[in-house]
């Protein structure tokens, strides 16, 4: 049951305990699996959670700053990062990915998965770096069709930009956007906020970048509803009070 509460979002509903206890659990079994971007998301996730906790009760310019600055580094960090590792990623690892032991798999991914990724796109034709390789041009779909070109990207931003080409700055800017508009909302809205901050934690450097998970939050992300304002929600009440004493007058006639 306290998993179940966890999971659809009530977890103020849970005492700290109970919220420490599933925590705990999940980045237990998150560092026995092999990728550890997750893991590093849910490190990182309880800051999210005290900041959520701290804006609750300020106002909505100052939640919106604060909420704005979180959003910011993280794009920025998925989209920005993997394009600086890619042109500048040799310095940081002279010796390259390693062996054995000293294997790294960030380096394995700034010095070869990602830039054979970005060198699917055919950047030399307009058309192709501005609209990418389409849906299916990375990941799992080349499994069928480009076996020997298959990439699993990941990382988000190298996910889009494959697909999408520039277009994923669009996409970029939706998933800020969203967040914004997600930080200025109710109690479901910093749910959303949270899970958010989660996708852009996972898409750091995940190997399940097309994981069902990630994917509905991408497009939460990009089609969270912009909160109404509260001029038009005081028009409207005060057009259905209107609406109702016309139709109160008719009726005592």
């Amino acid at each position: 049951m306290h998993f179940h509460r966890l999971l659809c979002g009530r977890a103020e509903d849970e005492p700290f305990a109970a919220k420490a206890a599933a925590w705990l659990v999940a980045l237990v079994a998150l560092h026995l699996a092999t990728s550890k971007a997750p893991e590093l998301a849910m490190l990182l996730l309880p800051g999210t959670y005290f900041l959520l906790g701290r804006l609750k009760g300020t106002g909505a310019p100052r939640r919106k700053l604060i909420g704005t600055i979180h959003m910011a580094f993280r794009v920025a960090l998925i989209f920005a990062g993997p394009l600086l590792a890619v042109s500048y990623g040799r310095p940081p690892f002279p010796r390259g990915p390693g062996i054995g032991l000293s294997y790294s798999s960030l380096a394995d991914r700034a010095l070869t998965t990602w830039p054979e990724a970005l060198a699917l796109v055919n950047w030399s034709d307009p058309i192709s770096w501005l609209v990418g390789r389409g849906l299916g041009g990375i990941g799992g779909p080349q499994t069928i069709a480009e076996v020997d070109w298959y990439n699993p990207a990941d990382n988000l931003a190298i996910y889009l930009f494959v697909i999408f080409g520039l277009g994923a700055l669009l996409v970029a800017f939706l998933i800020f956007g969203g967040g914004q508009r997600a930080i200025q909302s109710d109690r479901s809205g910093r749910r959303d906020f949270a899970m958010i901050i989660a996708l852009l934690g996972v898409g750091a450097a995940s190997n399940v970048i097309e994981s069902v998970f990630a994917m509905m939050v991408l497009g939460l992300a990009i089609a969270r509803k912009p909160p109404r304002a509260a001029k038009q929600v005081k028009r409207r009440r005060a057009h259905r009070s209107r609406s109702g004493d016309t139709l109160s007058g008719e009726g005592g006639r």
